[in-house]
């Protein structure tokens, strides 16, 4: 496998050079509360080369000009964008035909012209090659591959579509990147929302409506109830790749002190993660670590040593920073 490119490894303010990819088709309600008139749209998902953040924006339709209409709302707001990156395909079709047409319909005089005024340099892929923007298909992934099941054939207001795709933008934004030993405010991980709004990004509480029945509930509630279960099972697939063990057959390394894991199975809202410092270790009778010890922000707590997930040992973290390589680089978005 070749060397990461210059710009994932290049330190540079969010977005300056991203990767966008649409998905979709959803189907939204326009006119009255009334009316049953329907119409697709979609979801472009922008992808920071550098530090991974997700921005989301809902276009109108496939044409050029939602496009530059949904890029103009994502450089307002997050900045300018000097490389942006796309696949060149003539059209995807698969199952679930959720990407239909790509950037590359929009290669025409106007388009390219709009783009030099912004200062924006477009890069196309090879042709029939999706494996060389794995970052923004890792992200697609992880936007569509639940939201498309739980939502479903049901129809949703634009303004209701608009406020799911920045909430799953908050998930998205939330996950943990890479572990900090050295932090001085005791900070365990980094994350994408750090390098947006400086802190981690914090869901307004609300109160657990999963398991209740989506026709015994209004509609703005049904809203909340597709977000809280995206969370449920797109963090339980996230940890599950930071989880990888060989039954039986490679003998791996056992959790150390000063080790800083997930705790999975926490049962906790959106956008919460629930991080600590291993502390102690508990071998069992054959000298194998079965539970640990952990410090969090909670306190102390003890777990059993298959519900943490290690995001990276201190011993890689330092060799790591020493030989200069790209530790945020070493999680990813969605499952291979």
């Amino acid at each position: 496998m070749a060397s990461l490119p210059r710009h994932r490894i290049t330190a540079a303010r969010p977005f300056i050079s991203s990767g966008v990819d649409y998905c979709g088709p959803f189907t939204v309600r326009i006119g009255t509360k009334r009316s049953r008139t329907t119409t697709k749209t979609y979801l472009a998902v922008f992808v920071c080369m550098a530090t991974k953040a997700v921005h989301i924006e809902v276009v109108d339709d496939l044409s050029s000009p939602a496009f530059l209409d949904a890029f103009t709302r994502f450089t307002s707001r997050r900045g300018p964008c000097r490389d942006l990156y796309s696949d060149n395909g003539t059209t995807f079709t698969g199952a679930n035909r959720l990407l239909k047409e790509d950037l590359a319909a929009w290669q025409n005089d106007n388009n390219q012209q709009s783009l030099a005024n912004l200062g924006t340099h477009w890069h196309f892929i090879a042709p029939s090659a999706p494996h060389q923007g794995g970052l923004w298909e890792a992200a697609v992934k992880s936007a569509k591959y639940h939201l498309v099941r739980l939502v479903g054939a049901q129809s949703l207001w634009y303004s209701q579509l608009q406020t799911l795709a920045t909430r799953i933008e908050a998930c998205l934004n939330s996950r943990p990147l890479t572990p900090i030993y050295d932090d001085p405010n005791d900070k365990l991980a980094l994350t994408p929302a750090d390098f947006l709004v400086g802190a981690p990004l914090v869901a307004v509480p609300e109160a657990d409506i999963r398991t209740i029945p989506s026709n015994r509930i209004k509609h703005w509630l049904w809203l909340r109830q597709i977000h809280q279960q995206f969370w449920q099972r797109w963090s339980e697939e996230y940890l599950s790749t930071l989880q990888t063990r060989n039954k039986w057959q490679t003998k791996s390394r056992d959790v150390k002190i000063g080790d800083i894991v997930i705790v999975r199975h926490e049962n906790l809202p959106p956008t919460y993660w629930r991080l600590g410092r291993v502390t102690a270790v508990h071998p069992g009778s054959n000298g194998l670590i079965r539970n640990v010890t952990l410090q969090t922000a909670n306190g102390m707590m003890t777990r059993a040593v298959q519900k943490l997930c290690r995001l990276l040992d201190a011993e890689h973290f330092e060799a790591s920073a020493s030989t200069g390589q790209d530790v945020q680089n070493s999680s990813s978005l969605a499952p291979p």
